[in-house]
């Protein structure tokens, strides 16, 4: 394999990572950031608690959010894919961010296969977890999680825009 082959499969594969984190991370970001603002409004502070800080507990506190009576309620057709889907990734997520990524070619019609490893604390003691996907894999890992991170913005702006909150950065 050239060089110029091997270091254009390690640029794809560094993409698809940066690609999956960003798309995760920004849809993390809108989950949280619609809990305190609702929170703030008088129809939902009775929801208010601590900060959600794990994914699965932003997704349980949005749905609460949803759920209740006020003016989210109509909107929950638009974030339901995202809230149902986004944990079907979190594994892979956690890999991709945090992994060592090695790339290899493969003679197979799959092409270049990625493997991750991380470390993870068990009962047991520390041990090395391994994923090893095919890069047309993870290329539609990435295409999914896109388009529910579309999903959400494309909800999140009716959102703000009907509930007349602002996205600001102090």
């Amino acid at each position: 394999m050239s060089l110029k082959a091997a270091k254009a499969m390690v640029e794809q594969a560094t993409f698809l990572r940066g690609s999956i984190i960003t798309s995760y991370a920004h849809i993390e970001f809108l989950l949280a950031d619609i809990c305190l603002k609702a929170w703030q409004k008088a129809e939902y502070a009775h929801l208010a608690g601590p900060f959600p800080y794990k994914t699965d507990s932003r997704i349980k506190a949005v749905g609460a959010l949803f759920d209740s009576d006020g003016p989210l309620k109509p909107h929950r057709p638009g974030v339901q894919p995202v809230l149902d889907q986004l944990l079907t990734f979190e594994e892979l997520r956690h890999f991709v961010a945090h992994g060592l990524l090695i790339v290899r070619p493969s003679p197979q019609p799959s092409g270049v296969k990625l493997e991750y490893r991380l470390y993870r604390t068990t009962k047991q003691g520390p041990q090395i977890g391994f994923l090893v996907m095919s890069a047309s894999e993870l290329t539609d890992v990435s295409l999914k999680i896109t388009e529910l991170l579309h999903q959400m913005l494309h909800a999140f702006r009716r959102i703000y825009f009907d509930l007349g909150l602002e996205f600001k950065i102090e």
